[in-house]
């Protein structure tokens, strides 16, 4: 990379004098040098700015989670509400539906019911005139009627 170029080529900058602590630097190097301090200042201002800002940042972000939980936590019951209301709602209409149609059907019923009672009291009518007709035939009024009507 070109940074690892840069931080080797610092590092190689100056030569150290005889016999003395003290290093000496070509101007051009020193330019250099100084630039690299200035923009290692202006960096490690920026960083420490950007650090705090991550704080605050990270900082809002607990807020907020912690008054999103709050919202969860204090609405729960009401989401539990809404996910079970449209199964309510169906079984509500369902058994309104079920009552019509239980409804329906016992009407139904009542009128087979009626039918049937209406047709076995037409049979049994018929059976009773039947029955009647054939005492009436039987009987000895009958036989003399009909033997003076033969008898003409």
């Amino acid at each position: 990379m070109k940074y690892d170029k840069k931080i080797k080529d610092i590092s190689n900058l100056g030569k150290q004098k005889r016999f003395s602590k003290k290093i000496e630097l070509e101007q051009d190097d020193y330019e250099n040098l100084t630039e690299y301090a200035k923009k290692g200042i202006v960096a490690d201002k920026e960083i420490y700015e950007l650090n705090n800002r991550i704080d605050n940042l990270r900082n809002a972000v607990d807020k907020w989670k912690s008054l999103y939980d709050n919202i969860v936590e204090k609405t729960k019951d009401y989401f539990h509400a809404i996910k079970l209301a449209p199964q309510k709602v169906t079984n509500f209409f369902k058994s309104l539906f079920d009552k019509e149609k239980q409804d329906e059907l016992e009407r139904q019923r009542l009128e087979q019911e009626k039918i049937q009672a209406e047709r076995k009291a037409r049979e049994e009518a018929k059976e009773k005139a039947r029955i009647e007709k054939q005492k009436l035939k039987n009987s000895p009024e009958y036989k003399k009627r009909r033997a003076d009507r033969d008898a003409r």
